[in-house]
């Protein structure tokens, strides 16, 4: 995906969705495509063996959508299976949460967001050695698709609305 031979990707994802991607997408040496569901534990066992060293995950998308016990199950099993590893994702605050579920275009198709994080530092109440490295705000951001919702911060629980954190597990 970066071109550097030393690096390797894999993606994640239920098989309909995979084999849409294979479809798509050339599959490098360097980047697999891993057909199952994030609760099916076992890709873990999988990424570990066919890689060594230091683990960036990258969840994208994802975590609103699940429920929060299902949030920290995960969260714990990344812990406790890959030592030191980081963890990035991008979330929302319960009032964008709210807000995202109330729009008609979410409520038609009935999807529902359910977890969303209140405070940047909650995961690291979760297990000791969980911390928080780094935080980004969506509203600050210059991407040009951006710009026509920043209006958005300036509303109460708009400011911390839609962030991107990154967090060190363990080690």
């Amino acid at each position: 995906r970066i071109g550097i031979e030393t690096i390797h990707w894999f993606g994640l994802d239920l098989p309909e969705v995979i084999g849409l991607r294979k479809q798509l997408i050339k599959d490098p040496s360097q980047y697999r495509l891993i057909a199952k569901s994030i609760f099916d534990f076992s890709w873990m066992d999988e990424i570990a063996s066919n890689s060594g060293g230091k683990f960036h995950f990258s969840a994208q998308g994802l975590l609103p959508y699940l429920p929060a016990m299902e949030v920290k199950r995960l969260v714990l099993a990344l812990y406790d299976r890959f030592p030191c590893c980081e963890l990035v994702f991008d979330c929302m605050s319960p009032f964008m949460l709210w807000l995202h579920n109330m729009h008609p275009a979410m409520r038609s198709q009935h999807i529902t967001l359910h977890w969303a994080i209140k405070n940047n530092r909650e995961m690291e109440t979760w297990q000791e050695g969980i911390q928080l490295t780094g935080h980004w705000d969506y509203w600050e951001d210059d991407e040009p698709r951006i710009q026509e919702f920043k209006w958005m911060k300036l509303i109460p629980g708009g400011k911390d609305g839609n962030k991107i954190l990154r967090y060190k597990l363990g080690g």
